[in-house]
């Protein structure tokens, strides 16, 4: 099994960055995908950069370009250019095209993008397919942002609009951008009813799975958990193993009382342990002596530690009486307790 954390990232990553969408509690049901209104007329064509409206752009531009690329001046770059106007794109084009590679050019190119795709969308493409695979190693990929531009931009958003601007990436591209779509379209399904996308998870292609399903029940812990929880036990074992902890942790933080219950009821075996593990990460949160309780369960000498270091550093700290309390009162040996009991925090209370 997987370490929690990098659990978590992957599924938060299946959720991930869709139209600059994010699945959340609470929120309400996202509008159609992409801008409905008609694409404003292409700007003509110019061989030398165009004036600003507000005089000083090409100079304020050098200015920036010429500061360190810290994160003061990253947020000084985009906010000067957020929702910047049309008439300013070759000034911005020609900016942008003789920055340095690094996390400034990535920032400036989110507010290009934008702008670039509503009044020169073959421009935004060819900009977009220059960039490396990995972009630099950036939050967004390549992909991320032809995906982007075949979500958010165009006259309109029909699946055959869709299937226009997916074909006019490069072929190299076209695994990696139509899986990406296909999942985001599973993603936005899932936000919607969690069932249906559940029924098409066996219609996705194998390398799909594993983060449509991180994604489906990150969403679903948070709208119905009770109601998610006999579909993830219909799982395939491996893909349940890898589930089980990231969901019995938000559940955890969400409802203590239901999801222990849940997981109380697991036979014996590798499943339930799987479980637990995520449900002490859970309730570290506000109810650490609880977690303590649960990490005790854990047959592993090695994840019993790691669980018992995870229910401390939650809130422990907030309660060390109890915790401490918890601790001495586990029926473990005493070579397993006495990490614990030596931290600071703990050794203060039995002074």
């Amino acid at each position: 099994m997987k370490p929690l954390h990098a659990l978590l990232c992957l599924a938060l990553a299946a959720a991930g960055w869709t139209a600059g969408r994010r699945w959340h509690p609470g929120a309400a049901v996202p509008a159609p995908v992409g801008n409905t209104e008609p694409v404003s007329a292409p700007l003509p064509a110019s061989s030398s950069p165009a004036p600003r409206g507000t005089p000083g752009l090409a100079e304020k531009l050098k200015e920036l370009a010429a500061l360190p690329s810290t994160p003061d001046t990253i947020k000084e770059a985009t906010d000067f250019l957020q929702d910047f106007p049309p008439a300013d794109l070759p000034v911005v084009q020609a900016w942008y095209a003789g920055l340095p590679k690094g996390e400034l050019k990535d920032a400036v190119l989110a507010q290009l993008l934008p702008v670039l795709a509503r009044h020169r969308f073959p421009d935004a493409c060819a900009l977009v397919n220059a960039l490396p695979a990995d972009n630099w190693g950036a939050p967004r990929s390549r992909t991320e942002f032809q995906l982007r531009l075949v979500e958010e931009f165009g006259a309109d958003q029909t699946p055959a609009s869709r299937e226009s601007r997916l074909a006019s990436f490069p072929a190299a591209d076209q695994p990696a951008l139509r899986a990406a779509f296909q999942l985001s379209r599973f993603g936005e399904l899932a936000w919607v009813d969690p069932v249906q996308a559940f029924s098409q998870l066996a219609s996705l292609p194998e390398e799909s799975r594993a983060p449509a399903v991180w994604g489906l029940f990150v969403s679903w812990v948070h709208s119905d958990p009770a109601g998610a929880a006999p579909h993830l036990l219909q799982l395939p074992p491996e893909l349940q193993d890898e589930v089980l902890p990231l969901f019995t942790r938000e559940w955890g933080q969400l409802a203590p009382r239901q999801v222990a219950a849940w997981v109380d009821s697991f036979p014996e075996g590798p499943r339930k342990q799987a479980a637990i593990v995520g449900l002490v990460h859970g309730l570290s949160e506000g109810h650490p002596v609880d977690a303590v309780a649960w990490a005790a369960r854990l047959a592993d000498p090695e994840a019993r530690a790691e669980a018992l270091k995870t229910a401390w550093l939650g809130t422990g700290p907030y309660f060390p009486e109890a915790v401490r309390a918890a601790v001495v009162a586990l029926p473990l040996p005493p070579k397993e307790k006495a990490p614990l009991l030596q931290s600071p925090s703990l050794e203060d209370t039995a002074k």
